[in-house]
């Protein structure tokens, strides 16, 4: 018996979140499901499966983190595995870890990216702003409050970028609360708008009571989970296809933008 850690990737629009829930697809129950079917473990609790974390209904990850105990090591390779999984979910590296490794109590931190169209948003006034995040903070006006024992998080870097029409945001930390890199964004697209200014963000972040509605699922992406003296065997085969895959995703979103800004250019909405 061994215990593994994978590497998963998935778009997320398709799924009600990553954990399992009852009668709905989740990330996690199709990935328990393709471990079953290609004999890596044979149930879910008796293999100690465990998640880096949960992400919310429509968000992605490239980074996603679990681990589980096998006795089949030698089907647990991606390239197995991923002929039981949907087109939208992949396993692209694999690691063999000591037997109490729980990839969440273990992460030293996590770093998301946030996929924002950029409008008139003015980048600078964002990146000042967002200066005021960075440190140990407690978040709690930015989530949703859920079963955590404290909303304290330390940020260790927010970075922003224009990408053509696009701001990326990518955020690290040592934990995030239930919707605080959403709600971050939000918050800082408010700034960059015009409609708030850094004294606000900062009474905001002082404050306990969360006013702001989070961004869309859909533009968060959960990048990787970082851990100490940890090194994964990458399948490269298997990177490419998920690749490919996601920029055929991405590509049909750009020509359905391309369309709607022609039938604005023409007046005709």
């Amino acid at each position: 018996m061994v215990r593994l850690a994978l590497k998963v990737g998935y778009i997320g629009s398709a799924y009600h979140g990553f954990q399992i829930q009852p009668d709905l697809p989740t990330v996690e129950g199709k990935l328990c499901e393709g471990l079953e079917s290609s004999g890596v473990i044979s149930d879910r609790r008796a293999s100690r499966f465990i998640s880096a974390g949960r992400t919310d209904r429509g968000v992605h990850a490239f980074g996603q983190v679990v681990a589980f105990d096998t006795d089949n090591y030698r089907l647990a390779v991606p390239r197995i595995i991923n002929t039981f999984l949907p087109e939208d979910i992949w396993v692209w590296a694999r690691s063999e870890v000591d037997s109490s490794f729980d990839p969440r109590r273990d992460a030293l931190s996590r770093e998301y990216r946030y996929i924002l169209y950029a409008g008139s948003l003015e980048i600078e006034r964002m990146k000042e702003a967002s200066k005021i995040l960075i440190g140990r903070h407690d978040f709690a006006s930015f989530s949703k409050r859920g079963d955590e024992l404290t909303t304290i998080r330390d940020v260790h870097k927010i970075d922003l970028k224009m990408q053509n029409d696009l701001i990326i945001f990518d955020i690290s930390a040592d934990a995030f609360l239930w919707q605080m890199v959403r709600r971050i964004v939000a918050a800082l697209a408010l700034v960059g708008s015009g409609e708030k200014d850094s004294d606000w963000l900062e009474g905001l972040l002082n404050s306990k009571t969360s006013t702001i509605a989070p961004a869309p699922a859909y533009g968060l992406i959960l990048r990787g989970v970082s851990y100490r003296d940890l090194k994964f065997e990458v399948d490269r085969y298997v990177c490419d296809r998920m690749v490919s895959a996601l920029s055929e995703r991405f590509e049909h979103y750009a020509v359905l933008k391309g369309v709607m800004d022609g039938m604005r250019n023409n007046k005709l909405i």
